[in-house]
């Protein structure tokens, strides 16, 4: 676990009264303007991203977040779950990670349960720069 204090306070406030969906897509279009370049040049970012928050989690929690993404990704396909409040989102998932550490005792603080979001976010962005038909279900499911 990293010494420096993280503050969850500060992502609760940027995920407040956003769509789940929104949010998502904002973290790819942010990168497209950024890398300017090919589909493949988002993804790539995404990749590295991906691998550099798994570093930051603890090697015996790995095969618990490989699960814990997919059972995440089992959600994508239905609408409503993109447009959902991206805080109680996040609050949902860091719930869920903190049960599944616990039961498994491996210790964790607010940046570990932090990076179990960040997991599944990264590659609900992944996924959908990756593939256009997912990215415009998302765009879809939070039309409003």
């Amino acid at each position: 676990m990293n010494s420096t204090k993280f503050n969850v306070n500060e992502y609760v406030e940027k995920f407040k009264g956003k769509q789940f969906g929104d949010f998502i897509l904002n973290l790819i279009n942010s990168q497209r303007k950024t890398i300017f370049t090919p589909k493949s040049k988002v993804t790539e970012f995404f990749n590295y991203a991906i691998a550099g928050n798994l570093r930051l989690v603890p090697s015996e929690a790995w095969p618990l977040l490989e699960r814990f993404i997919d059972d995440w990704n089992s959600r994508v396909t239905i609408p409503s779950y993109w447009n959902r409040d991206c805080l109680q989102t996040f609050l949902e998932i860091t719930k869920n990670a903190k049960y599944i550490l616990t039961n498994n005792n491996i210790p964790f603080d607010d940046e570990i349960l932090f990076r179990f979001f960040k997991a599944v976010i990264l590659n609900h962005a992944h996924d959908a720069a990756l593939q256009k038909k997912f990215e415009r279900h998302i765009i879809n499911a939070t039309k409003r």
